[in-house]
């Protein structure tokens, strides 16, 4: 269709004829009657022309035609033509709509919207437009016009458009005209986990293990998931620690007081959609024992002399460090001494203090402490009495021995001691390398024996050995004779 418009001259024509021509070919008039301009109220109430004053069909597309007007004055005379002008005949039609949409989701973050193609000529591509309603605003998905020969588009989604997705495909020919396919839509769950935690760190505690890592940032975050393992093995349970998902980047692990083994954890993320993601490194740590090792158990004190023999019961701990022995006099058991090293070693279950004073009631205490400076409680009192003096004691130069060749014997003279405990002295002898065997029975009163059996040019060594009735013994240093 050509329509035909000219801005009258009213004073001067009152009608118009229009003349065609085809190239090659000579003008001729197309309209059967004069075209006369008249005017008509428009929509606004008001005298106006008309858009267009003559139209005409019977073109053929594709090829160009001239036009002329002759204006008819008021006497039927035709004026010159007007200035020519030439139009081609242009197909405006739409092209035919694509057909069959469909939309696949083909991956975790691609849609694949497909289309059968235009059956029309000139097709020069297509456009794919997206919206999240089926009534709402549609916006172009793809950044440049896809070629006519493709009938396949990748959406690809993003975290921020997940849920209803609704796609049509326009086709476009050589003119610009559209047309639109019909739409189609899906839903797409966000399938993508967020990320992998990091930054994870393990800080223990009496009682608990705290772990912390670094916040996150993706919109759809919903919280975090911590593991917590025995074992840091290929193959090994880890199990919730958290119990669920927590919202924040810290979690304090609650634990027995008294465990004492390693903890491992790893944490992971989870978004609104279910999606849970990797897990972290494995952290560790072990929580700081403040458990005190059991009390030992003194069970004996043997004292000899000036020596205290303690013997204890031994602490059950697998850290354990040592012990610490005190000692105090029972006469002030404010004043506790530590006696021995300052850690007796952990495999040891006696020690032998000296150099006590005598008759002297002391008491003895011991406690256990661990690798981690924990103390046990003290064990129980132990209290003992060094034995009363006895006197001098024998020693070299108490004891004498003399030869008599006249008598061909010994005498061997000593010092008596003079305490209430004395039971008595047996008088020991041995020949040349031999060993000291009894020479007399218990002497309870003497201070001096003869040795009438004494061979010439043999050597003896004599030793007093002194009884009390508290069960101690005294020795005397050994003293020689030669007897020629």
């Amino acid at each position: 269709m050509v329509n035909v418009f000219w801005t009258p001259e009213e004073t001067r024509y009152f009608a118009i004829n229009i003349y065609r021509a085809e190239k090659g070919n000579p003008s001729q008039k197309i309209n059967d009657n004069p075209a006369i301009p008249s005017q008509s109220t428009n929509a606004e109430g008001k005298l106006a022309y008309p858009k267009y004053f003559y139209n005409k069909g019977d073109h053929v597309i594709g090829r160009k035609y001239t036009y002329e007007l002759k204006g008819i004055d008021f006497f039927g005379r035709e004026s010159r033509a007007s200035q020519p002008f030439e139009i081609e005949i242009i197909d405006r039609t739409p092209p035919t709509p694509p057909t069959g949409l469909e939309t696949v989701r083909t991956g975790p973050r691609d849609v694949l919207v497909s289309w059968a193609a235009s059956e029309s000529e000139n097709v020069v591509g297509y456009d794919v437009f997206v919206s999240d309603s089926l009534d709402g605003i549609f916006e172009k998905a793809n950044k440049s016009i896809l070629p006519s020969s493709q009938t396949t588009f990748i959406y690809e989604l993003t975290d921020e458009n997940w849920g209803d997705r609704f796609f049509y495909v326009e086709v476009i020919n050589a003119l610009g005209t559209r047309s639109a396919s019909t739409k189609m839509g899906l839903t797409v769950s966000d399938v993508i986990p967020p990320a992998v935690p990091t930054g994870v760190v393990a800080t223990p505690f009496e009682g608990a293990i705290q772990i912390s890592w670094e916040k996150q940032s993706e919109p759809d975050l919903f919280g975090y998931v911590v593991y917590r393992s025995v074992a840091n093995k290929p193959g090994a349970l880890f199990v919730f620690a958290s119990g669920g998902s927590i919202m924040g980047n810290i979690f304090l692990d609650s634990l027995p007081r008294e465990a004492r083994n390693k903890y491992f954890y790893k944490v992971a993320s989870i978004d609104i959609y279910g999606n849970l993601s990797e897990r972290s490194e494995t952290v560790s740590a072990i929580m700081p024992d403040v458990i005190a090792p059991i009390s030992p158990t003194i069970i004996e004190v043997d004292v000899k002399n000036d020596t205290a023999s303690i013997t204890w019961l031994p602490s059950i701990d697998d850290e354990l460090k040592g012990y610490h022995l005190y000692r105090c006099t029972e006469a002030d058991t404010t004043q506790w001494t530590l006696i021995g090293a300052a850690f007796l070693s952990p495999n040891t279950t006696q020690y032998s203090d000296t150099g006590l004073e005598l008759d002297v009631a002391y008491c003895y205490q011991i406690t256990a402490e661990d690798l981690s400076g924990n103390t046990s409680g003290p064990s129980n009192r132990y209290t003992v009495k060094t034995r009363p003096s006895y006197g001098e004691d024998l020693v070299a130069g108490k004891i004498k021995a003399t030869y008599v060749k006249k008598k061909k014997a010994a005498i061997v003279t000593w010092k008596r001691d003079a305490s209430p405990l004395l039971e008595g002295s047996i008088l020991y002898r041995k020949e040349g390398n031999g060993r000291f065997l009894p020479l007399t029975e218990l002497l309870t009163k003497e201070a001096e024996y003869t040795d009438p059996n004494i061979a010439a040019e043999k050597i003896y060594t004599y030793q007093l050995r002194t009884y009390y009735k508290d069960g101690n013994m005294t020795l005397s240093e050994p003293v020689e004779v030669v007897a020629k």
